[in-house]
């Protein structure tokens, strides 16, 4: 194999600490909520709002959403791209980038679900039981997908993709629920949104490891 053709490294010097905000996976809905919503909450909290600068690669819509809603879009940043290497004077790393608190409640996450849904109230019209359907990947489909959805609004579920609506819409969808089935996946992290009490029915393929 060929060595890899070295790349520029690109001397960040902002008199600030950097604020490592992403990982490898930071596209992917559940691992951006996760991981890198509370690495950037706790690196805030820890060094303070006006000692750090944000490193983000370019982010979708919705994820700017999510950092204005925690306050955080106003923050400077240094735009990573992923062509170069950089070398930063001071960083501030979290361990949650490495998903350290997928096994167990952690209150940091707690904290930024409950900064997320802060002033969004359940919907009032929205349907109390719905499936959550993967239309939107074509990882780990469901193969019966069109029996599956038949099956369950014959029981009055509604089926939704959370990905086709706004990120605060999503909030009070969840928050209104009552029962929640869906397959394993990105499409079921909006959970931590829902009340106490709510019923949730996850399906998970038959060769997938459970801890």
């Amino acid at each position: 194999m060929q060595p890899a053709e070295p790349r520029e490294v690109r001397e960040i010097d902002s008199g600030k600490t950097v604020v490592i905000g992403f990982n490898l996976a930071f596209r992917n809905y559940y691992h951006w909520m996760m991981q890198s919503l509370p690495a950037i909450h706790y690196s805030i909290l820890t060094i303070g709002a006006a000692n750090c600068v944000l490193a983000l690669p370019p982010l979708t819509w919705w994820q700017e959403e999510t950092l204005a809603l925690l306050g955080y879009a106003g923050l400077p940043r240094v735009q990573i791209d992923f062509d170069c290497h950089y070398r930063f004077q001071r960083t501030h790393w979290s361990e949650y980038l490495n998903g350290t608190a997928d096994n167990f409640l952690s209150p940091r996450c707690q904290e930024v679900v409950d900064r997320l849904a802060r002033g969004t109230d359940p919907l009032p019209d929205a349907p109390e039981r719905f499936y959550v359907a993967r239309l939107d990947t074509p990882n780990r489909v469901v193969s019966n997908e069109a029996e599956v959805r038949r099956l369950l609004e014959s029981f009055g579920f509604v089926t939704l993709v959370p990905s086709y609506f706004a990120f605060t819409f999503q909030i009070g969808l969840f928050r209104s629920a009552r029962f929640v089935v869906g397959a394993h996946g990105a499409g079921l992290t909006n959970l931590a949104f829902c009340a106490p009490g709510t019923t949730v029915l996850e399906l998970v393929q038959s060769n997938f490891p459970i801890m």
